[in-house]
């Protein structure tokens, strides 16, 4: 048995799969700019402590 959709359950599709996308594309920005303020962070530490 093949399964089928119909065009508008294609469009459907189409959208929440471009809105997962773009859900997980913010989260993937905001987990990066997390981890570059946190070896910032990290890196402005080690020189306090080292002068």
């Amino acid at each position: 048995m093949k399964a089928q959709l119909s065009e508008d359950e294609w469009k459907a599709a189409v959208v929440r799969a471009e809105g997962e996308i773009a859900r997980l594309q913010a989260q993937f920005t905001e987990q990066h700019e997390a981890e570059l303020a946190l070896n910032l962070t990290m890196n402005m530490i080690a020189d306090l402590v080292q002068n």
